[in-house]
């Protein structure tokens, strides 16, 4: 079994109990909320984590999983909906509405069931399927600022 670790709370889960506690806990949130789940240790680089994210809903969930890893390709893959509706929805992510990827509502039972396989794999889960989203991460450009113009608010 693998560690992960909640931004939500800060909080290390090792067991299916602690998870069980903390999906409960947050499912339990209005509004809904994405709960952002890192595999242990926690790297400083957020694009060095394999990240999975689930908007944690009462009646269907969504989920993005960020291969970012050591191990991964820097790929982000959605939930393949199995949900006619919603098509579209906001989960809180710290206090900012963030919507979920149109199409990729599914169940709560499946995205919890996906929740525990990545606890006991550390790899993106199989009881769920994934569509790869068209824009992998790139690590941003070093700022040049040789040809930056300061900005003078009396021009």
């Amino acid at each position: 079994m693998t560690e992960l670790v909640a931004s939500y709370n800060n909080t290390p889960i090792k067991t299916q109990d602690e998870l069980e506690a903390l999906l409960d806990e947050v499912a339990a949130q209005t509004p809904p909320s994405w709960l952002e789940l890192v595999l242990a240790p926690v790297k400083e680089s957020p694009f060095e984590n394999t990240v999975l994210n689930i908007g944690l809903g009462r009646t269907f969930s969504s989920m993005s999983f960020y291969n970012w890893g050591s191990d991964g390709d820097g790929s982000r893959y959605d939930t393949a909906g199995t949900l006619d509706t919603p098509r579209e929805a906001d989960f809180d992510y710290g206090g900012t509405p963030t919507s979920m990827q149109p199409g990729s509502a599914i169940e709560v039972e499946q995205a919890r069931a996906a929740v525990a396989e990545f606890l006991r794999t550390g790899k993106r889960p199989e009881a769920v399927t994934w569509t790869l989203f068209d824009q992998a991460h790139k690590e941003p450009e070093p700022f040049n600022d040789a040809d930056w113009e300061e900005f003078d608010p009396e021009a």
